[in-house]
């Protein structure tokens, strides 16, 4: 596993901590499966959207804001603000477990709601933003 996909990870393993159980198996990277189609609600995540160094004086990286995407889908009928809002207090402020790099902040920067008319699905993006430290 490289430096790049701990996070990733990491941020995966976070939505699956304890007592997060619902998204157990309903967490993808980039998009779902063609089949079986998955049960809603569910979460992708997209890695890497951004990166941004945080800098001491000109030139010396003091750490690495990285911008990472996570999507929750659920069918517009049954959209629930509790699950948003749940998804948005996970996320924010959240621990990332086995990350290989010291993570200094998790933190929900926006959240965006989109609606799919063919597919009738609703579409939250929570942009998240990494502090890490990219030489432990």
């Amino acid at each position: 596993m490289s430096s790049d996909d701990s996070l990733t990870t990491a941020l995966r393993r976070g939505l699956l901590g304890p007592g997060n159980y619902e998204w157990k198996g309903r967490i993808w990277l980039d998009g779902p499966p063609e089949s079986p189609k998955p049960r809603r609600p569910y979460l992708t995540l997209t890695d890497f959207v951004g990166e941004t160094p945080r800098l001491q004086g000109d030139t010396r990286v003091l750490a690495r804001e990285r911008l990472m995407q996570v999507e929750l889908w659920q069918h517009a009928a049954d959209e629930s603000p509790a699950v948003i809002r749940r998804v948005h207090d996970l996320l924010d402020n959240m621990l990332l477990p086995g990350a290989f790099e010291h993570v200094y902040r998790v933190r929900v920067r926006n959240v965006v709601r989109s609606f799919e008319p063919d597919s009738k699905l609703t579409q939250h993006v929570f942009d998240v933003a990494v502090t890490h430290n990219p030489h432990p």
